[in-house]
């Protein structure tokens, strides 16, 4: 299987930023890990191997990022510091992940993937710039970010919270995209997928939506559904 590591000093995060991708051609994901998580996490916990026939057969590559959590929202400091540090993230993303992944690998059909709190980053940035990614597949994910901002709000953080300004977005591009969301019933957050769907389904998106009593928070059934919305 093709497997590259890059790293580069980001503007934006003000550091290294480091990602790998795997697979040679076919749709291109961009994968974000769960919360906290690093680059290689989707490698490690088996996503990579379960992913390994359309990988190897080239009907999709993977652009692994790092997560900014620990600076942002799972930083110790005030909730307006937080939205504003994942702000920095936004514009690592926007204009510096995109452009490699379209520069280097070539290809302007972009998704998004994500599992847990990767789930969130997966559709907050799907639903942000729709005119960018064509797919999301989120999987056990949560997307009010009063659960990690508590009762705080201001107008960033509201454009962070997809189950906030959805409501309000009419983007044109809704109607092209592809959303895959996948939860167990026993989630904490299993209601908020059914949310989300509700509203893009409104909003002319195709979404597929598993609640599955026999899933859960685990790499295992995240697997079994990435395979699914390959």
């Amino acid at each position: 299987m093709h497997r590259e590591y890059f790293a580069w000093h980001s503007p934006n995060l003000k550091k290294k930023a480091e990602l790998l991708v795997f697979g040679h051609a076919g749709q291109n994901w961009l994968v974000f890990p769960t919360a906290k998580g690093r680059f290689f996490d989707w490698e490690g916990f088996g996503m990579i191997d379960a992913l390994r026939e359309p990988l190897e057969r080239g009907w999709l590559r993977l652009t692994c990022v790092d997560s900014f959590d620990r600076s942002a929202f799972y930083a110790r400091t005030k909730p307006w510091f937080r939205i504003w540090k994942h702000t920095h993230y936004d514009n690592y993303i926007r204009h510096e992940v995109v452009p490699f992944v379209r520069n280097h690998l070539g290809s302007h059909f972009l998704a998004t993937a994500g599992c847990s709190f990767g789930a969130y980053h997966a559709v907050n940035f799907a639903l942000r710039y729709p005119d960018l990614f064509h797919k999301t597949v989120a999987m056990s994910g949560v997307y009010d970010l009063a659960f990690r901002l508590g009762r705080y709000k201001n107008s960033t953080s509201y454009f962070h919270s997809p189950l906030h300004y959805l409501p309000g977005l009419n983007h044109p591009a809704l109607r092209q995209m592809r959303v895959h969301l996948g939860v167990g019933t026993g989630e904490p957050f299993a209601h908020e997928h059914l949310q989300l769907a509700q509203m893009l389904d409104h909003r002319g998106a195709t979404v597929s939506l598993d609640i599955n009593p026999h899933g859960g928070h685990s790499w295992d059934y995240w697997s079994h559904y990435a395979r699914r919305a390959v």
